[in-house]
């Protein structure tokens, strides 16, 4: 019983582990269209999505971090059970 609710309990926490990656990878993702959008003319709608863009990406790879970091965590408590 034990060994079963382990081995579910550690495919949630990658699960989650996986999520935290494409987190990661989306933030980068949001980064390169920033530095392209600022690259382009500095009108409003551009200055905008340069604001947007890097929001998103410093959102989501702090999310993605964090969840990194639970996900790692958790996992390494159940290897120690």
């Amino acid at each position: 019983s034990d060994i079963v609710y382990l081995k579910v309990r550690n495919m949630k926490e990658l699960k989650k582990l996986k999520t935290a990656l494409i987190m990661i990878l989306f933030g980068n993702g949001f980064y390169l269209l920033h530095t392209y959008f600022l690259q382009t003319q500095s009108s409003s709608f551009s200055q905008f999505s340069q604001g947007i863009l890097l929001g998103l990406s410093v959102g989501s790879n702090i999310v993605g971090i964090i969840l990194l970091i639970i996900s790692i965590r958790k996992i390494q408590e159940d290897k120690n059970v």
